[in-house]
């Protein structure tokens, strides 16, 4: 009678790496390249802003011999306020709103974390809105002109909102 052997278990590229840790990822965010951690001091310092036109602002990353959009990366909670989406990204239609998905605006909230492991982005936060605060004060503007920020308050908290391109004013 033959005898057959257990297939060998594959190892995933995930079994292989070590586990994610709060220290891990604030580390990866620091040193990772192609961007900067949000809550770096005097962020601004290190952007150039240009006038796009039609074509859209952009910050870009001062110093470099060629043009890199400047990208900022941190730890979020998106507040569950005003925001109609599952973790999956499906419509909840059980929202404090009672929308329906035809009369969302695909925009959201994004607050300080409030996990304690990842207790780092509740301290950071404050410096992350200074600089989001910075961005905004490079951006020429008319002297009468109405100024609107991405940094909202709401009961007393603080937020960073985000609307998709798609929505914004042409």
């Amino acid at each position: 009678m033959p005898t057959t052997t257990p297939p060998i278990p594959r190892l995933s590229s995930s079994t292989l790496s070590p586990p994610k840790t709060p220290a891990s990822v604030l580390h990866k965010l620091k040193t990772s390249p192609g961007g900067f951690y949000a809550a770096t001091p005097r962020l601004a310092y290190r952007t150039e802003y240009f006038s796009g036109g039609r074509d859209g602002n952009i910050l870009i990353t001062k110093g470099l011999n060629y043009d890199e959009e400047f990208i900022i990366r941190g730890v979020f909670q998106i507040s569950r306020d005003d925001f109609h989406f599952t973790p999956d990204g499906d419509f909840n239609p059980a929202n404090v709103f009672h929308g329906r998905l035809a009369d969302l605006k695909l925009s959201c909230q994004l607050t300080a974390g409030r996990s304690k492991a990842f207790e780092f982005s509740l301290e950071d936060f404050p410096s992350i809105l200074s600089n989001l605060s910075a961005f905004e004060k490079l951006v020429p503007r008319e002297r009468l002109y109405e100024t609107l920020s991405v940094i909202q308050g709401t009961v007393g908290r603080r937020s960073i909102k985000l609307t998709h391109r798609l929505f914004g004013v042409s």
